[in-house]
Protein backbone atom coordinates (compact mmCIF):
# COMPACT_ATOMS: atom_id res chain seq x y z
CA UNK A 1 0.00 0.00 0.00
CA UNK A 2 0.92 3.43 -0.34
CA UNK A 3 3.78 4.74 2.20
CA UNK A 4 6.41 7.06 3.20
CA UNK A 5 10.04 5.18 2.74
CA UNK A 6 12.73 5.59 4.71
CA UNK A 7 16.60 5.16 2.37
CA UNK A 8 18.06 3.67 5.16
CA UNK A 9 22.69 4.26 5.47
CA UNK A 10 24.37 2.44 8.40
CA UNK A 11 26.97 3.35 10.09
CA UNK A 12 30.76 1.99 10.16
CA UNK A 13 33.18 4.79 9.95
CA UNK A 14 33.24 4.67 6.43
CA UNK A 15 34.93 1.25 6.65
CA UNK A 16 31.98 -0.86 6.85
CA UNK A 17 28.63 -1.46 6.99
CA UNK A 18 26.68 -2.46 9.97
CA UNK A 19 23.92 -3.99 8.16
CA UNK A 20 22.42 -5.65 11.91
CA UNK A 21 21.27 -3.29 14.41
CA UNK A 22 21.53 0.06 12.10
CA UNK A 23 20.29 -1.51 9.06
CA UNK A 24 17.84 -4.80 9.17
CA UNK A 25 16.69 -3.88 12.77
CA UNK A 26 16.06 0.05 11.35
CA UNK A 27 13.97 -1.26 8.70
CA UNK A 28 11.86 -4.05 10.40
CA UNK A 29 10.91 -0.83 13.05
CA UNK A 30 9.94 1.18 10.58
CA UNK A 31 7.98 -1.51 8.69
CA UNK A 32 5.70 -2.03 11.50
CA UNK A 33 5.53 1.84 12.45
CA UNK A 34 4.28 2.02 8.79
CA UNK A 35 6.83 3.11 6.43
CA UNK A 36 8.63 1.16 3.63
CA UNK A 37 12.33 0.96 3.99
CA UNK A 38 15.41 0.31 1.81
CA UNK A 39 18.71 -0.50 3.50
CA UNK A 40 21.87 1.14 1.53
CA UNK A 41 24.77 -1.18 0.94
CA UNK A 42 27.11 1.37 0.41
CA UNK A 43 30.50 1.29 -1.18
CA UNK A 44 33.27 1.96 2.07
CA UNK A 45 37.21 1.60 2.19
CA UNK A 46 39.21 1.30 0.25
CA UNK A 47 36.74 2.91 -2.29
CA UNK A 48 36.91 6.26 -1.42
CA UNK A 49 34.36 9.90 -1.91
CA UNK A 50 32.57 10.20 -3.70
CA UNK A 51 31.68 6.46 -3.96
CA UNK A 52 29.55 6.11 -1.13
CA UNK A 53 27.58 9.79 -2.31
CA UNK A 54 27.00 8.22 -5.80
CA UNK A 55 25.10 4.80 -4.14
CA UNK A 56 23.11 6.45 -2.20
CA UNK A 57 21.42 9.14 -4.78
CA UNK A 58 21.23 6.15 -6.80
CA UNK A 59 19.39 4.00 -4.06
CA UNK A 60 17.07 7.10 -3.87
CA UNK A 61 16.66 7.84 -8.01
CA UNK A 62 15.89 3.95 -7.51
CA UNK A 63 13.09 4.60 -5.21
CA UNK A 64 11.50 7.09 -7.12
CA UNK A 65 11.68 5.39 -10.06
CA UNK A 66 9.81 2.61 -8.73
CA UNK A 67 7.77 4.36 -7.03
CA UNK A 68 4.37 3.62 -8.52
CA UNK A 69 5.31 0.10 -8.67
CA UNK A 70 6.51 0.07 -5.00
CA UNK A 71 3.63 1.70 -3.11
CA UNK A 72 6.00 5.00 -2.71
CA UNK A 73 3.91 8.01 -1.67
CA UNK A 74 4.91 10.95 -3.11
CA UNK A 75 6.88 13.77 -1.43
CA UNK A 76 7.67 10.67 1.38
CA UNK A 77 11.20 9.55 1.06
CA UNK A 78 13.44 10.16 3.86
CA UNK A 79 17.12 9.19 4.42
CA UNK A 80 18.22 7.81 7.37
CA UNK A 81 21.79 7.69 8.64
CA UNK A 82 23.56 6.83 11.87
CA UNK A 83 27.43 7.36 12.46
CA UNK A 84 29.25 7.57 8.99
CA UNK A 85 25.88 6.97 7.64
CA UNK A 86 24.58 10.28 9.28
CA UNK A 87 27.26 11.72 7.55
CA UNK A 88 25.91 9.99 4.06
CA UNK A 89 22.79 11.25 4.42
CA UNK A 90 23.07 14.45 6.05
CA UNK A 91 25.99 15.46 3.32
CA UNK A 92 24.31 14.18 -0.21
CA UNK A 93 22.49 17.72 -0.90
CA UNK A 94 25.41 19.79 0.12
CA UNK A 95 27.20 17.71 -3.17
CA UNK A 96 24.08 16.81 -4.92
CA UNK A 97 24.24 19.08 -8.19
CA UNK A 98 28.17 18.24 -8.69
CA UNK A 99 27.31 14.82 -8.55
CA UNK A 100 24.32 14.07 -10.32
CA UNK A 101 26.13 13.70 -13.99
CA UNK A 102 27.76 11.11 -12.47
CA UNK A 103 25.19 9.00 -11.13
CA UNK A 104 24.06 7.02 -14.51
CA UNK A 105 20.98 6.01 -16.03
CA UNK A 106 18.76 7.50 -13.60
CA UNK A 107 20.50 10.84 -13.51
CA UNK A 108 17.15 12.99 -14.57
CA UNK A 109 15.75 11.57 -11.56
CA UNK A 110 15.43 13.31 -8.41
CA UNK A 111 18.47 11.74 -6.11
CA UNK A 112 17.33 13.89 -2.95
CA UNK A 113 15.67 13.52 -0.55
CA UNK A 114 12.15 14.53 0.87
CA UNK A 115 13.57 15.23 5.12
CA UNK A 116 16.78 13.12 7.47
CA UNK A 117 16.84 11.47 9.99
CA UNK A 118 20.67 11.32 11.12
CA UNK A 119 21.25 9.72 14.38
CA UNK A 120 24.83 10.08 16.27
CA UNK A 121 25.86 11.41 13.02
CA UNK A 122 29.95 11.89 12.08
CA UNK A 123 28.98 15.12 10.43
CA UNK A 124 32.59 16.77 11.13
CA UNK A 125 35.34 14.35 9.50
CA UNK A 126 37.65 15.19 11.77
CA UNK A 127 36.05 12.64 14.43
CA UNK A 128 38.58 10.16 15.33
CA UNK A 129 37.62 5.98 15.08
CA UNK A 130 40.03 2.91 15.18
CA UNK A 131 42.56 5.46 15.79
CA UNK A 132 42.85 7.78 12.61
CA UNK A 133 40.52 10.68 11.91
CA UNK A 134 37.54 10.00 9.37
CA UNK A 135 38.68 11.99 6.57
CA UNK A 136 41.79 9.60 6.48
CA UNK A 137 39.12 6.94 6.04
CA UNK A 138 36.70 8.76 3.72
CA UNK A 139 39.08 10.53 1.07
CA UNK A 140 42.31 8.48 1.20
CA UNK A 141 45.82 9.35 2.45
CA UNK A 142 46.41 11.89 0.01
CA UNK A 143 43.61 14.07 0.77
CA UNK A 144 43.62 17.75 0.88
CA UNK A 145 42.34 19.85 3.49
CA UNK A 146 39.96 21.90 1.54
CA UNK A 147 38.08 18.98 0.32
CA UNK A 148 37.94 17.66 3.89
CA UNK A 149 36.61 21.41 5.35
CA UNK A 150 34.50 21.40 2.29
CA UNK A 151 32.61 17.86 2.79
CA UNK A 152 31.76 18.87 7.02
CA UNK A 153 28.20 19.35 6.67
CA UNK A 154 27.95 22.66 8.50
CA UNK A 155 30.06 23.54 5.44
CA UNK A 156 27.72 22.19 2.76
CA UNK A 157 24.20 23.63 4.78
CA UNK A 158 21.85 26.23 2.63
CA UNK A 159 19.17 27.23 2.25
CA UNK A 160 17.58 24.60 0.17
CA UNK A 161 18.29 21.60 2.81
CA UNK A 162 15.15 19.66 3.63
CA UNK A 163 13.96 19.62 7.20
CA UNK A 164 16.14 17.54 9.59
CA UNK A 165 15.89 15.42 12.84
CA UNK A 166 19.35 14.85 14.80
CA UNK A 167 19.91 12.77 17.76
CA UNK A 168 22.87 11.83 20.11
CA UNK A 169 24.08 11.08 23.37
CA UNK A 170 25.54 14.37 25.64
CA UNK A 171 28.58 12.40 26.22
CA UNK A 172 29.28 10.00 22.95
CA UNK A 173 32.38 9.03 22.97
CA UNK A 174 33.22 8.88 19.13
CA UNK A 175 31.41 11.31 18.08
CA UNK A 176 30.92 14.20 20.15
CA UNK A 177 27.49 16.29 19.50
CA UNK A 178 28.80 19.47 20.54
CA UNK A 179 31.54 19.25 17.19
CA UNK A 180 28.78 17.50 15.51
CA UNK A 181 25.09 17.65 15.04
CA UNK A 182 24.88 20.52 17.53
CA UNK A 183 26.91 22.68 14.80
CA UNK A 184 24.72 21.83 12.20
CA UNK A 185 22.21 21.86 14.09
CA UNK A 186 22.96 26.02 14.46
CA UNK A 187 23.49 26.73 10.56
CA UNK A 188 20.09 25.09 10.17
CA UNK A 189 19.13 28.00 12.12
CA UNK A 190 20.75 30.30 10.82
CA UNK A 191 19.56 28.83 7.09
CA UNK A 192 16.08 28.53 8.72
CA UNK A 193 15.81 25.22 7.80
CA UNK A 194 13.08 23.01 9.70
CA UNK A 195 14.95 21.06 12.06
CA UNK A 196 14.89 19.59 15.68
CA UNK A 197 18.45 18.31 17.63
CA UNK A 198 17.94 15.45 20.49
CA UNK A 199 20.60 15.41 22.95
CA UNK A 200 19.81 12.43 25.27
CA UNK A 201 21.48 11.38 28.49
CA UNK A 202 24.15 8.66 27.90
CA UNK A 203 27.87 7.94 26.98
CA UNK A 204 26.95 5.35 24.17
CA UNK A 205 27.79 5.70 20.46
CA UNK A 206 26.27 3.67 17.72
CA UNK A 207 23.05 3.20 20.59
CA UNK A 208 20.33 2.11 17.56
CA UNK A 209 16.92 1.80 18.90
CA UNK A 210 18.06 1.85 21.99
CA UNK A 211 14.69 0.90 23.15
CA UNK A 212 15.42 0.55 27.07
CA UNK A 213 16.76 3.77 27.29
CA UNK A 214 15.86 7.29 27.41
CA UNK A 215 17.68 7.69 23.86
CA UNK A 216 14.86 5.40 22.42
CA UNK A 217 12.34 8.27 22.66
CA UNK A 218 14.09 9.72 19.32
CA UNK A 219 12.24 7.29 17.00
CA UNK A 220 8.55 8.51 17.97
CA UNK A 221 10.14 11.89 18.05
CA UNK A 222 11.24 11.92 14.69
CA UNK A 223 8.02 10.28 13.38
CA UNK A 224 6.47 13.24 14.81
CA UNK A 225 9.01 15.51 13.35
CA UNK A 226 7.75 14.19 9.80
CA UNK A 227 4.33 14.47 10.41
Amino acid sequence: KKAPVVVIAPGGAYLHVCMGHEGVDMAKRFNELGFHAVIVCYRTSPDRYPCPQLDYIRAIQMVRNNADKWGIMENSVIAMGFSAGGHLVTSINGVYDELREMTGALSHINGQADAVIGGYPMTDLKCKDFGITCDKIFLGKGYSKELSDKLCVHNLVNEQYPPMFLFSMKYDPIVPPETNCLVVGKVLQEKGVPHEVHIYRGNVHGFGLADRLEAGQWVQQSIDFLK
